[in-house]
């Protein structure tokens, strides 16, 4: 923030004739910083968002899936021990069956929760999901799974 703009430095000239042009000419600097602080936010976002794209089309995964496969591949030793393809094919099995559980509350009642829960832990066991870090795993992705069904319920 420049000086001109800080508290303290306005405070300290509050008596001075000509305070109001000070502050308006502050104001309009910090609005000055504010946008392009912003733009350049938006662009740092617009290319992690192509960057994530980008990575959706390499993987063959939609973006949901992608979250799930980040999720799944958290674990190092899931990494090591499974191979990329299986790992893509349980998040694309994840999202497909959290798709088809979705329930407007399902994030408020504990019984949906928990049979969102016991699926994601049989899909994870179905395809040999290493158990050492599965309740971890399982953790993030019922956290994409709440994400998912959000975004499925607004639609």
């Amino acid at each position: 923030m420049p000086k001109e703009a800080r508290w303290a430095h306005l405070q300290s000239r509050a008596k001075l004739t000509g305070i109001g042009k000070e502050v308006d000419d502050a104001m309009v600097a910090r609005e000055r910083d504010n946008r392009r602080l912003k733009g350049s936010l938006n662009k740092k976002l617009a290319k992690e968002l192509s960057t994530s794209d980008q990575r959706g089309e390499d993987l063959g995964l939609s973006f949901e899936e992608v979250a799930f496969y980040d999720a799944l591949t958290n674990n190092e030793s899931a990494v090591q021990a499974m191979s990329d393809v299986k790992l893509r094919v349980i998040a694309a099995e994840l999202v497909t069956q959290v798709r088809k559980s979705v329930t407007i509350d399902w994030t408020v009642r504990e019984s949906a929760g928990a049979r969102i829960r016991v699926m994601v832990k049989r899909i994870l066991n179905k395809y040999g999901y290493p158990p050492d870090l599965q309740e971890e795993a399982v953790k993030t992705l019922l956290m994409q799974a709440e994400l998912l069904c959000a975004e499925v319920g607004a639609d």
